[in-house]
């Protein structure tokens, strides 16, 4: 069973394209071909539908080289073999840096079919490939969240066009940057020990949050999930996927000493040793701590204290000097100061007149 191929032959003799043709009749294939010996011929028909071309180097009104950059220019992939009586090293050399697939001498044709087949088959493996990065592309374009690919370096190889809208910088100034760069100095040295750790084959887990540090210093906290890249069962790189979860703060130096950023209320949970602050503060999201401290909460356990009820709306009144809490509590009313007495001291009673 024969094999359809579309050929387009460079050649100003027809005995020597016959001799192409009965060799590519002995691979398998069942040519439909076209012969010229010009540029206006060769450019009226070149098409995204031919299969191959066959060249010789060198014609009387044209040559492969300049045929090469004509198909540069239509940025076709055409596989293109070169196919000459006489060529030297150095032209077939330059050839191939051209783009040509193979070359070979007209008394060595039986090398045509195998060197046609293996020129096919390249170009399919080039076609999966970019159809495969067309598909990447179309994903993490459309996707919401960053994208970053490392190598193992923690360089910056690729990333999508939310990535440039998140840290505010294009691709093209972020490929070969460390990741780190991007990073607030806590979260760069988090990056730069997990990396590490990969590196000498220990598990990491995958999610950390941190801030990307944007060119105005303004900060946006993101949550990062990074995973292993493999090939061929070797490890090459890291996938981080990173999504906002903060919206941009400004930098610490403009906002205003003592202030916070900040956050939507959460409500109080009915046990007063898990509420934000109490035994265990159960959020990683920037807030003040309730045990006294004003650092950003980072999941650790804060000092355990009993809490009995929610903060009241109402500002509650100060207490007299001297009163402890307890003394305070004791008396029932909050900010009050403890009677010496059990019962309040008499009202003045009034005098009636006689008239």
């Amino acid at each position: 069973m024969t094999t359809p191929l579309k050929v387009l032959i460079l050649e100003d003799l027809q005995a020597d394209a016959e001799l192409m043709l009965h060799e590519l009749r002995r691979a398998g294939f069942d040519p439909n071909w076209k012969r010229v010996q010009s540029e206006g011929e060769f450019l009226a028909n070149l098409a995204p539908d031919v299969d191959v071309i066959l060249a010789d180097y060198h014609l009387p009104m044209f040559d492969a080289t300049r045929a090469l950059e004509l198909l540069q220019q239509r940025a076709l992939d055409i596989p293109f073999i070169v196919v000459s009586g006489t060529i030297t090293e150095e032209s077939a050399v330059e050839c191939m840096k051209r783009g040509a697939s193979d070359y070979l001498l007209k008394d060595r044709l039986a090398r045509l079919g195998p060197a046609v087949i293996r020129a096919l088959e390249d170009r399919r493996v080039r076609e999966g490939k970019r159809q495969v990065e067309e598909r990447y592309r179309w994903v993490s374009e459309n996707i919401m969240d960053a994208v970053f690919l490392l190598d193992l370096e923690g360089h910056v190889v690729f990333t999508n066009r939310r990535g440039e809208e998140l840290t505010g910088y294009p691709e093209a100034e972020q490929r070969g940057r460390p990741i780190w760069s991007l990073l607030a100095p806590e979260g760069a040295a988090e990056a730069q020990r997990r990396l590490q750790g990969v590196r000498s084959g220990q598990e990491v887990d995958p999610s950390f949050e941190t801030e990307v540090v944007r060119p105005d210093g303004v900060r946006v906290s993101v949550e990062s999930n990074v995973t292993s890249v493999f090939k061929d069962g070797q490890l090459v790189g890291r996938l981080a996927v990173v999504r906002d979860i903060g919206g941009p703060r400004p930098p610490f130096a403009t906002r205003a000493r003592g202030s916070r950023p900040s956050s939507t209320p959460r409500p109080w949970p009915s046990s007063p040793w898990t509420r934000p602050g109490a035994s265990c503060c159960g959020t990683r999201a920037p807030r003040a701590c309730l045990a006294g401290t004003s650092t950003r909460c980072s999941g650790r356990r804060c000092p355990p204290f009993p809490i009995t009820s929610a903060p009241s709306s109402t500002p509650r009144s100060p207490r007299t000097a001297g009163a402890s809490p307890r003394s305070t509590r004791r008396s029932g009313g909050e900010g009050m100061a403890p009677s010496s007495t059990s019962s309040p001291p008499p009202l003045p009673s009034s005098t009636r007149g006689d008239g």
